[in-house]
């Protein structure tokens, strides 16, 4: 939708989106609202970021600038005129021209099991909960960089169960393997390690989960 907005208004404006060349006297008292701090609907819309910090302040000026030029060039007049007039509200207007999608909720387990590409590369299946976590932490910050709006992952234990029980077979596994080590005297080779791993899987089963 916004995109054909954006193409609709290019082709009518061959020489590009211009913004009008002067501030409006609305925008220089938002802008002077914002810089003496003051309590206002515009200072306190977003819950996430504070307009009373430096970088909160710098969020806010690009916000108003934002919302000023997507009414001017990318809503249609009948929309404009009936938001200004506050007959209906476009939500996350500040956002309208960078064409983002707006909040969701990570499917954490297709990404745990089956892996994600990157920028840089392939990230495989996690096999621990450090590696859980780590990789939880990744999306969060990634995605955050992509897209505007809230972020959520419905059933973060749920996701995390896995790793850890990956991580106790693992743990357990090599306590054990240190017990036999220990108790009998004898060297630990590939054939116990194998045994091992297969008793755990099949006694120590109550998640399935690939694992290697």
């Amino acid at each position: 939708m916004v995109c054909s907005e954006i193409e609709k208004y290019e082709s009518k404006n061959k020489g590009g989106i211009k913004m009008q060349p002067q501030l409006t006297e609305n925008l220089r008292n938002i802008i002077a609202g914002i810089v003496n701090v003051e309590s206002n609907d515009t200072c306190n819309e977003n819950a996430n970021m504070s307009s009373m910090t430096p970088a909160g302040q710098m969020m806010k000026f690009a916000s108003e600038v934002s919302k000023i030029y997507a009414l001017e060039n990318l809503v249609s007049p009948r929309f404009k005129e009936a938001h200004e007039k506050g007959l209906i509200h476009i939500h996350d207007l500040d956002f309208y021209s960078s064409k983002t999608t707006t909040c969701l909720q990570y499917d954490l387990a297709d990404m745990f099991e089956n892996g994600f590409y990157t920028k840089h590369g392939y990230i495989r299946e996690a096999q621990s909960i450090s590696t859980y976590a780590t990789l939880a932490t990744i999306i969060f910050q990634t995605n955050q960089n992509e897209q505007h709006g809230g972020q959520a992952i419905p059933a973060f234990d749920f996701y995390m169960a896995k790793g850890v029980l990956k991580s106790f077979r693992r743990h357990l596994k090599r306590r054990i393997l240190s017990f036999v080590e220990i108790k009998n005297g004898v060297e630990i080779t590939q054939e116990y390690e194998k045994n091992a791993k297969e008793f755990l899987k099949k006694n120590v089963s109550s998640i399935k989960c690939n694992e290697k």
